[in-house]
């Protein structure tokens, strides 16, 4: 899974595009994450239309990619703002960008969180989703359920929404 980028309005991640076509090149499987700063769905929105077009920039079409684009949610610090408390805006959060993604072809996406982030509970509308979730008080991720822990060699997923 390559880290595409950030934010909304930033430059993609500088080894992004390497590992992109270093990853076509040899025919490695591959998938992406955004890791977000939005604290509105519009700054969401943002976000996806932000990796459409950093995807489309780097030539990779939704059939490239063997794993999901993650949208990596956790309790992040920018000056100026606060990360949401409401799940409620989670959940529109979480959809507006997967609208953003979705619209443009991209159909096999994920949420990537941990699973003790306060008040996180998205419900994407109709989405079936695969995620893992990192708890820091254990030695290695478990399945969105929060209580499986992961295949030693990531083999599995879980269903995290249906």
């Amino acid at each position: 899974i390559i880290r595409l980028g950030y934010g909304e309005g930033n430059n993609a991640d500088k080894k992004a595009q390497r590992n992109i076509s270093e990853c076509k090149r040899l025919g490695i499987p591959f998938g992406i994450y955004w890791y977000s700063y939005a604290d509105t769905p519009s700054i969401a929105k943002e976000e996806g239309a932000d990796v459409v077009a950093k995807l489309k920039q780097f030539g990779v079409n939704a059939s490239d990619l063997a794993y999901p684009v993650y949208y990596d949610l956790e309790k992040w610090t920018w000056e100026g703002h606060q990360p949401p408390t409401d799940p409620n805006v989670y959940n529109n959060i979480v959809n507006n960008w997967y609208s953003a993604l979705q619209s443009a072809g991209y159909k096999n996406l994920g949420v990537y969180s941990y699973t003790n982030m306060p008040t996180f509970t998205p419900k994407p509308r109709g989405w079936r989703s695969t995620a893992l979730a990192w708890d820091s008080t254990r030695s290695r991720p478990t399945v969105a359920d929060g209580n499986t822990p992961a295949p030693a060699r990531w083999t599995a997923s879980a269903a995290m929404w249906t």
